[in-house]
């Protein structure tokens, strides 16, 4: 896995800015794969569906870091308005 620094660059770069919100996306992903045992979230792509209740930043932060995407079916929206994200090992 990469570092908390690699991941907010590539964040940057993929959301246009750095905010609170990819700080928090990045760190809530790299806690949820960990916590997982999932050390290449690339490699293990088909592992996991990762549930997340925000449509801000946070969730653009979130996919990057679990390499999901809502075309992949790899990542579940549910508006609720919270700032939190399921990870699910399949």
């Amino acid at each position: 896995m990469k570092t908390l620094v690699e991941y907010l660059e590539l964040a940057t770069v993929a959301h246009g800015h750095l905010c609170a919100g990819q700080v928090l996306g990045v760190r809530l992903a790299m806690l949820g794969l960990r916590e997982l045992g999932i050390d290449d979230p690339i490699a293990e792509r088909k592992r996991v569906v990762t549930y997340v209740e925000i449509d801000r930043c946070v969730t653009d932060a979130v996919a990057l870091v679990a390499n999901c995407r809502l075309g992949k079916r790899a990542l579940k929206f549910r508006d609720w308005g919270k700032v939190a994200a399921t990870f699910v090992d399949l």
